[in-house]
């Protein structure tokens, strides 16, 4: 029997995200220890997440390349290229995806690189799963937030407006912008 925080709840599937059939996507995990790799697929599938699991960056790559995921948890030490490389790759390649990164050997300096690089958390180990947890969700539930939040609002001209008294404000801006001037 696992024993969890009174104060973590695990989180609902619905709060993953989703494809456009409303399936939701899995979480990648990429742990060379495979121990920790099965621990961490075993918590999230607990938590309701569907999960995913490689041991190195090049087969996170391969499988990205077919496959559709939420998140991915990288360890920062892994065989050939390191999770730090893996989030480079995948954010020069213009990938949005949520990226948590862990690592046991973790330093300030190293935080701030993963982090400017742009992960969405850097946790180290040894891994506390509510912590985990709470990261996977805050991470999705931003990005969940994010895509509701694109859809909501509307833009004009980079005036961001959602109300119908902004809406109505837009019309009208727009239709003066395409009336002719009295000479």
């Amino acid at each position: 029997m696992k024993l969890r925080s009174p104060l973590v709840k695990p989180y609902p599937r619905e709060d993953n995200v989703c494809d456009p059939s409303g399936t939701p996507l899995p979480l990648l995990v990429v742990e060379d220890d495979a121990a920790i790799r099965e621990l961490l697929e075993e918590e999230l599938q607990d938590a309701g997440y569907k999960t995913l699991g490689v041991p190195s960056a090049e087969e996170a790559i391969a499988l990205l390349s077919h496959t559709t995921v939420s998140l991915v948890i990288t360890d920062v030490r892994l065989p050939g290229m390191t999770g730090i490389q893996l989030l480079q790759q995948l954010r020069q390649a213009g990938s949005e995806l949520g990226i948590i990164v862990i690592t046991a050997f973790g330093t300030i300096d190293q935080a701030v690189e993963a982090l400017k690089l742009g992960a969405d958390d850097f946790l180290t180990k040894p891994l506390d799963l509510d912590a985990i947890r709470e990261a996977v969700f805050r991470v999705l539930e931003r990005q969940r937030l994010a895509v509701s939040h694109d859809s909501d609002i509307s833009h004009f001209h980079g005036i961001v407006g959602k109300s119908q008294v902004m809406q109505a404000l837009f019309h009208d801006a727009s239709r003066l912008a395409k009336a002719t001037l009295p000479s």
